[in-house]
Protein backbone atom coordinates (compact mmCIF):
# COMPACT_ATOMS: atom_id res chain seq x y z
CA UNK A 1 0.00 0.00 0.00
CA UNK A 2 1.69 3.27 -0.87
CA UNK A 3 1.50 6.09 1.34
CA UNK A 4 -1.05 9.09 1.58
CA UNK A 5 0.92 12.28 0.17
CA UNK A 6 0.06 15.22 2.77
CA UNK A 7 -3.44 16.48 1.15
CA UNK A 8 -2.51 20.03 1.25
CA UNK A 9 -0.16 20.11 -1.38
CA UNK A 10 -0.24 19.04 -5.17
CA UNK A 11 3.73 19.36 -5.68
CA UNK A 12 6.11 16.41 -6.96
CA UNK A 13 8.97 15.57 -5.97
CA UNK A 14 10.57 16.81 -8.94
CA UNK A 15 8.89 19.57 -9.46
CA UNK A 16 5.33 21.11 -10.29
CA UNK A 17 2.55 18.59 -11.64
CA UNK A 18 2.18 18.96 -15.20
CA UNK A 19 -1.53 19.41 -16.54
CA UNK A 20 -2.72 20.04 -20.07
CA UNK A 21 -6.23 21.31 -20.74
CA UNK A 22 -7.86 20.02 -23.82
CA UNK A 23 -11.00 21.88 -24.62
CA UNK A 24 -13.43 23.14 -27.45
CA UNK A 25 -13.88 26.42 -25.72
CA UNK A 26 -10.82 28.48 -26.24
CA UNK A 27 -12.33 31.11 -22.92
CA UNK A 28 -12.64 27.64 -20.37
CA UNK A 29 -9.60 26.59 -21.57
CA UNK A 30 -7.91 29.84 -20.48
CA UNK A 31 -9.99 29.83 -17.46
CA UNK A 32 -8.96 26.79 -16.28
CA UNK A 33 -5.30 27.07 -17.15
CA UNK A 34 -5.18 30.23 -15.43
CA UNK A 35 -6.57 28.49 -11.96
CA UNK A 36 -4.02 25.53 -12.21
CA UNK A 37 -1.37 27.73 -12.40
CA UNK A 38 -2.55 30.31 -9.35
CA UNK A 39 -2.50 26.71 -7.74
CA UNK A 40 1.12 25.75 -8.47
CA UNK A 41 0.30 23.60 -10.96
CA UNK A 42 2.19 23.72 -14.60
CA UNK A 43 -0.41 23.80 -17.11
CA UNK A 44 -0.86 24.48 -20.85
CA UNK A 45 -3.85 24.24 -23.30
CA UNK A 46 -4.77 22.58 -26.45
CA UNK A 47 -7.47 22.84 -28.32
CA UNK A 48 -10.18 19.88 -28.60
CA UNK A 49 -8.98 17.32 -31.56
CA UNK A 50 -5.63 18.83 -31.52
CA UNK A 51 -3.20 16.81 -32.80
CA UNK A 52 0.07 18.08 -30.36
CA UNK A 53 -1.32 16.48 -27.00
CA UNK A 54 1.89 14.07 -27.06
CA UNK A 55 3.82 15.71 -24.51
CA UNK A 56 4.30 14.33 -21.35
CA UNK A 57 1.58 15.17 -18.59
CA UNK A 58 0.64 13.88 -14.89
CA UNK A 59 -2.94 14.24 -15.75
CA UNK A 60 -4.74 15.43 -19.25
CA UNK A 61 -8.09 17.55 -18.15
CA UNK A 62 -10.65 17.40 -21.06
CA UNK A 63 -13.75 19.30 -20.98
CA UNK A 64 -16.12 18.16 -23.60
CA UNK A 65 -19.28 19.33 -21.79
CA UNK A 66 -19.54 22.86 -22.87
CA UNK A 67 -20.57 24.64 -25.96
CA UNK A 68 -17.25 25.54 -28.21
CA UNK A 69 -16.30 28.54 -30.29
CA UNK A 70 -18.44 27.10 -33.17
CA UNK A 71 -21.45 27.34 -31.32
CA UNK A 72 -21.65 23.13 -31.15
CA UNK A 73 -22.19 21.48 -27.68
CA UNK A 74 -21.46 17.72 -26.69
CA UNK A 75 -23.12 14.65 -26.25
CA UNK A 76 -22.56 10.62 -25.48
CA UNK A 77 -21.39 10.45 -28.94
CA UNK A 78 -19.43 13.41 -29.13
CA UNK A 79 -18.04 12.86 -25.90
CA UNK A 80 -16.78 9.33 -26.64
CA UNK A 81 -15.39 10.93 -30.16
CA UNK A 82 -13.28 13.68 -28.09
CA UNK A 83 -11.79 11.50 -25.43
CA UNK A 84 -10.83 8.71 -27.93
CA UNK A 85 -8.86 11.52 -29.83
CA UNK A 86 -6.89 12.79 -26.89
CA UNK A 87 -6.21 8.89 -25.84
CA UNK A 88 -4.57 8.05 -28.95
CA UNK A 89 -1.90 10.50 -27.99
CA UNK A 90 -1.33 9.93 -24.75
CA UNK A 91 -0.48 7.82 -22.26
CA UNK A 92 -1.66 10.00 -19.08
CA UNK A 93 -4.47 9.65 -17.25
CA UNK A 94 -7.20 11.70 -19.00
CA UNK A 95 -9.91 13.12 -16.39
CA UNK A 96 -13.25 14.25 -18.59
CA UNK A 97 -15.16 17.39 -17.62
CA UNK A 98 -19.10 16.76 -17.88
CA UNK A 99 -21.76 19.28 -17.80
CA UNK A 100 -23.82 17.34 -16.16
CA UNK A 101 -24.67 13.72 -13.89
CA UNK A 102 -25.55 12.44 -17.77
CA UNK A 103 -24.98 8.19 -17.46
CA UNK A 104 -24.28 8.22 -20.87
CA UNK A 105 -22.23 10.84 -21.31
CA UNK A 106 -20.41 9.37 -18.11
CA UNK A 107 -20.40 5.75 -19.52
CA UNK A 108 -19.17 7.15 -23.12
CA UNK A 109 -16.11 8.92 -21.56
CA UNK A 110 -14.83 6.04 -20.07
CA UNK A 111 -15.60 3.84 -22.94
CA UNK A 112 -13.33 6.65 -25.13
CA UNK A 113 -10.43 6.18 -22.39
CA UNK A 114 -10.83 8.46 -19.67
CA UNK A 115 -9.68 7.08 -16.39
CA UNK A 116 -11.80 9.40 -14.47
CA UNK A 117 -14.69 11.97 -14.62
CA UNK A 118 -16.01 15.07 -12.73
CA UNK A 119 -19.01 17.06 -13.32
CA UNK A 120 -19.61 20.87 -13.19
CA UNK A 121 -20.15 23.04 -11.51
CA UNK A 122 -16.23 22.81 -11.69
CA UNK A 123 -14.53 23.20 -8.06
CA UNK A 124 -10.81 23.76 -7.89
CA UNK A 125 -10.41 22.28 -4.96
CA UNK A 126 -12.32 18.62 -6.05
CA UNK A 127 -10.06 19.10 -9.48
CA UNK A 128 -6.98 19.46 -7.27
CA UNK A 129 -7.89 16.66 -5.58
CA UNK A 130 -8.09 14.19 -8.35
CA UNK A 131 -4.56 15.81 -9.84
CA UNK A 132 -3.29 14.35 -6.15
CA UNK A 133 -4.80 10.98 -6.76
CA UNK A 134 -3.56 10.13 -10.00
CA UNK A 135 -0.09 11.31 -9.11
CA UNK A 136 -0.54 9.34 -5.98
CA UNK A 137 -1.32 6.43 -8.60
CA UNK A 138 1.54 6.88 -11.10
CA UNK A 139 4.11 6.89 -8.31
CA UNK A 140 2.38 4.00 -6.68
CA UNK A 141 2.65 1.74 -10.03
CA UNK A 142 6.34 3.22 -10.60
CA UNK A 143 7.33 1.55 -7.10
CA UNK A 144 5.38 -2.02 -7.27
CA UNK A 145 8.04 -3.92 -8.78
CA UNK A 146 8.95 -6.81 -7.19
CA UNK A 147 11.69 -9.58 -7.92
CA UNK A 148 9.46 -12.49 -7.59
CA UNK A 149 7.15 -11.07 -10.44
CA UNK A 150 10.09 -10.00 -12.66
CA UNK A 151 10.88 -13.97 -12.58
CA UNK A 152 7.45 -14.66 -13.94
CA UNK A 153 7.79 -13.63 -17.37
CA UNK A 154 8.23 -10.05 -19.04
CA UNK A 155 4.57 -9.32 -19.92
CA UNK A 156 1.56 -11.04 -17.71
CA UNK A 157 -1.50 -10.45 -16.19
CA UNK A 158 -2.40 -10.50 -12.78
CA UNK A 159 -6.54 -11.86 -13.24
CA UNK A 160 -6.96 -11.57 -9.60
CA UNK A 161 -5.95 -7.74 -9.31
CA UNK A 162 -6.89 -7.24 -12.82
CA UNK A 163 -3.47 -5.72 -13.22
CA UNK A 164 -1.15 -5.53 -16.33
CA UNK A 165 2.38 -6.17 -15.37
CA UNK A 166 5.76 -5.22 -17.39
CA UNK A 167 8.86 -6.87 -16.17
CA UNK A 168 6.95 -7.36 -12.57
CA UNK A 169 6.17 -3.66 -12.46
CA UNK A 170 2.42 -2.60 -12.78
CA UNK A 171 1.71 -0.54 -16.00
CA UNK A 172 -1.04 2.07 -16.13
CA UNK A 173 -4.09 1.02 -18.26
CA UNK A 174 -7.10 2.97 -18.57
CA UNK A 175 -10.12 0.52 -18.68
CA UNK A 176 -10.63 0.33 -21.87
CA UNK A 177 -7.46 -0.79 -22.48
CA UNK A 178 -8.00 -3.36 -19.98
CA UNK A 179 -11.11 -4.76 -21.61
CA UNK A 180 -9.08 -5.31 -24.98
CA UNK A 181 -5.90 -7.09 -22.53
CA UNK A 182 -8.40 -9.41 -21.29
CA UNK A 183 -10.35 -10.26 -24.21
CA UNK A 184 -6.95 -10.91 -26.00
CA UNK A 185 -5.72 -12.90 -23.08
CA UNK A 186 -8.27 -15.53 -23.06
CA UNK A 187 -7.53 -15.90 -27.10
CA UNK A 188 -4.27 -15.62 -27.14
CA UNK A 189 -3.73 -19.15 -29.08
CA UNK A 190 -6.57 -18.11 -32.25
CA UNK A 191 -5.84 -14.28 -31.36
CA UNK A 192 -8.74 -11.84 -32.56
CA UNK A 193 -10.05 -10.31 -35.91
CA UNK A 194 -10.59 -6.71 -35.92
CA UNK A 195 -14.40 -7.08 -35.83
CA UNK A 196 -13.98 -9.31 -32.51
CA UNK A 197 -11.54 -7.08 -30.55
CA UNK A 198 -14.30 -4.34 -31.34
CA UNK A 199 -16.84 -6.30 -30.21
CA UNK A 200 -14.98 -7.59 -27.02
CA UNK A 201 -14.05 -3.50 -26.39
CA UNK A 202 -16.90 -1.74 -26.92
CA UNK A 203 -19.47 -4.58 -26.17
CA UNK A 204 -23.10 -4.03 -27.06
CA UNK A 205 -22.84 -0.05 -28.12
CA UNK A 206 -22.26 0.54 -31.54
CA UNK A 207 -18.35 0.04 -32.10
CA UNK A 208 -16.44 3.17 -33.42
CA UNK A 209 -14.63 3.96 -36.52
CA UNK A 210 -11.42 0.66 -36.72
CA UNK A 211 -9.37 3.80 -36.31
CA UNK A 212 -9.90 4.05 -32.72
CA UNK A 213 -9.11 0.00 -32.22
CA UNK A 214 -5.81 0.80 -34.10
CA UNK A 215 -5.22 3.82 -31.78
CA UNK A 216 -5.82 1.90 -28.22
CA UNK A 217 -3.41 -1.22 -29.60
CA UNK A 218 -0.77 1.90 -30.45
CA UNK A 219 -0.88 2.66 -26.91
CA UNK A 220 -0.97 -0.84 -25.49
CA UNK A 221 2.09 -1.50 -27.24
CA UNK A 222 3.60 2.12 -25.99
CA UNK A 223 3.45 0.67 -22.36
CA UNK A 224 4.64 -3.19 -22.81
CA UNK A 225 7.18 -3.48 -25.68
CA UNK A 226 10.36 -3.17 -25.70
CA UNK A 227 10.53 -1.82 -29.52
CA UNK A 228 6.67 -0.61 -30.21
CA UNK A 229 7.59 -0.22 -34.19
CA UNK A 230 8.57 -4.41 -33.91
CA UNK A 231 5.82 -5.74 -31.82
CA UNK A 232 6.78 -9.10 -29.77
CA UNK A 233 3.52 -9.29 -27.36
CA UNK A 234 0.96 -7.33 -28.89
CA UNK A 235 1.43 -8.49 -32.79
CA UNK A 236 -0.69 -8.45 -35.80
CA UNK A 237 -2.03 -11.66 -37.46
CA UNK A 238 -2.13 -12.44 -41.15
CA UNK A 239 -5.83 -12.15 -40.60
CA UNK A 240 -5.73 -8.58 -40.02
CA UNK A 241 -6.33 -9.11 -36.31
CA UNK A 242 -4.31 -8.67 -33.09
CA UNK A 243 -3.08 -11.69 -30.78
CA UNK A 244 -1.26 -10.97 -27.18
CA UNK A 245 1.88 -13.51 -26.49
CA UNK A 246 1.83 -13.44 -22.69
CA UNK A 247 5.07 -14.30 -20.50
Amino acid sequence: MCPRPAPATTKRASGQPRVLVVSGSSEARKTLVSSLVAHGVRAREAGLGSTTVTRRHDLVVVDVGLVTDDGLGAGAAQVEEGVARARAQTSAPILVVLPRGDESEQTAALDGGADDFLVRPLEMPHLLARLRVWMRHSSCLRGSRTPAESSLGRVRLDSGRRTLLVEGRAVHITPIERRLVIALAKRQEEGMTESQAMAAVWQDRAPPQPRYLRALVRQLRLKIERDPGRPEHLVSTTEGGYRLHLG
